[in-house]
């Protein structure tokens, strides 16, 4: 029998410095920041 190589893998994460973990290669949402540059400005609601 063949073994089967395409079995199912949890997604690499990553933590940043910021401590929170984030799929790679992705824009951190929380933060907006990727490979620690600010790709996106985040606005907190006004109260």
């Amino acid at each position: 029998m063949r073994r089967s190589a395409h079995r199912r893998e949890l997604p690499q994460l990553r933590r940043d410095k910021s401590g929170s973990f984030h799929l790679s290669h992705v824009v951190d949402p929380a933060t907006g920041r990727y490979r620690d540059r600010q790709i996106l400005t985040i606005e907190t609601p006004a109260a």
